[in-house]
């Protein structure tokens, strides 16, 4: 005879296995309120057993539920971030939403000592000194490049900006070797495009794109200058959806359904031209 198989109570609550935890707190998928203590409570338990992996993941089910359970995680947040100086940005984040902005910098701060990223030069920026966060920004990003592309799309006026830049096509450069589908070239090569360097804005979002990053092609489409260039970033469009194995809404992307022959159009050449003005909106290029 085998051995029965310990009860889920058991792994999680005496044996302390947090996979399992958060596992079949996941299990709970209604909002229904006892489903959503349930939930609750398993995914409390992960966050006792691995704070930095689960506590989030639990104060957003305790947010549904409101009273006990939200007092319940936020005091053991705070504590965290207090003795330990874990979880000081998901802190920081309740502070601010509470509109206790002075307290939401202090613990944003202790997260970027430690970390040296985080909410700190955001929140700086909106209620503290702007010189201080923009110093900030600048030592996220040449620390860790990814912070480059947020500070570049939505700070257009640091004093600093030629750096940002900078740092963010190395980093750009850098993950287009390494990860698939990364999109970190899309924003710097709209920027140089629009800038009159077309042939550089093109070669950065072209680094995106032969890693199957389907936006990236898309923009291809749009910034192209001949019909036969439009056409292969389409097909390579097509290719990118394809190795993805993801869903898309867009509506040009039932032409790549229609076989490798359909060639390019006019729907699928304004409806990428109508994305790179998106684009353009948000990162403020012109």
């Amino acid at each position: 005879m085998g051995f029965a198989e310990d009860s889920i109570e058991v792994k999680c609550f005496e044996k302390k296995m947090v996979e399992e935890c958060d596992a079949h707190s996941q299990t709970f998928i209604t909002n229904d309120p006892e489903d959503l203590k349930e939930r609750f409570r398993y995914s409390f338990q992960a966050c006792l057993l691995r704070p930095e992996h689960s506590c989030s993941q639990t104060l957003m089910t305790a947010q549904k539920i409101g009273g006990a359970q939200l007092r319940q995680i936020e005091k053991k947040i705070q504590d965290y971030c207090e003795q330990e100086q874990l979880l000081c940005d998901s802190l920081a984040s309740l502070y601010e939403d509470k509109g206790k902005h002075k307290e939401a910098l202090k613990f944003a701060l202790v997260h970027y000592h430690k970390h040296g990223s985080g909410l700190y030069p955001e929140l700086e920026f909106k209620y503290g000194n702007k010189e201080k966060a923009y110093k900030a920004m600048l030592e996220s990003c040449e620390k860790d490049g990814e912070s480059c592309q947020y500070t570049f799309r939505y700070y257009p006026n640091h004093p600093q900006r030629k750096k940002i830049i900078e740092n963010a096509e190395k980093h750009c450069r850098s993950e287009s070797e390494e990860r698939s589908g990364a999109s970190d070239c899309i924003d710097l090569g709209i920027y140089y495009f629009d800038r009159n360097q077309k042939e550089k804005g093109i070669e950065l979002i072209d680094l995106n794109c032969k890693k199957n990053n389907s936006t990236a092609c898309q923009a291809l489409i749009g910034l192209e200058d001949t019909i036969e260039k439009k056409d292969q970033a389409f097909k390579r469009f097509c290719s990118a959806l394809a190795q993805s194995n993801a869903i898309y809404s867009q509506p040009i992307n039932r032409f790549c359904d229609e076989g490798k022959s359909q060639k390019i159009n006019d729907e699928i050449i304004q409806s990428s031209q109508k994305m790179i003005d998106s684009w353009r909106q948000q990162i403020k290029t012109k």
